[in-house]
């Protein structure tokens, strides 16, 4: 399933602009789309859930400020590799990529528990291009954190 990426004009300009939102800001999505109740397994079990959505639009290909060989896309992987080791496993990951060319699914790998052997080959396989439809993409990932919940 592919989402379309067309620019939505009634967006505020920071959605669609080129404006730099940082390579980081997935770490601020991912912090907010973190779902306040745990998922229930079993009495006592519970499980937490994230949704990562990332940044691939062309303006990722950009080098860092003040760097000549590191993009910002090649800082915000390091970075979420970084953010992911600090998660326990038994997390539920979920990553959400926005204006990946290179993907055939929005969904890099689709919230569920958390296999690294297939999570961080999907997060190096991400490749920046196209525009940058934030707010449709934060909206998905959210949807489908409560589809999760609902669903438990």
């Amino acid at each position: 399933m592919h989402h379309s990426t067309k620019q939505h004009t009634n967006m505020p300009s920071v959605m669609t602009g080129n404006a730099c939102l940082g390579p980081f800001i997935f770490m601020a999505l991912c912090l907010s789309l973190w779902t306040h109740e745990p998922v229930l397994l079993h009495a006592q079990e519970s499980i937490d859930q994230v949704v990562i959505v990332l940044d691939a639009s062309g303006s990722m290909k950009q080098n860092m400020p003040g760097s000549q060989v590191q993009t910002k896309m090649d800082a915000a992987k390091e970075a979420l590799i970084d953010v992911l080791s600090n998660i326990p496993q038994t997390t539920h990951v979920g990553l959400l990529v926005f204006s990946a060319s290179n993907l055939q699914d929005d969904w890099a790998y689709p919230l569920g528990p958390r296999d690294d052997n297939r999570l961080l080959p999907a997060i190096r396989s991400i490749d920046p291009s196209r525009g940058t439809p934030l707010g449709e993409y934060i909206k998905i990932g959210a949807d489908r954190l409560l589809e999760a919940r609902d669903s438990r």
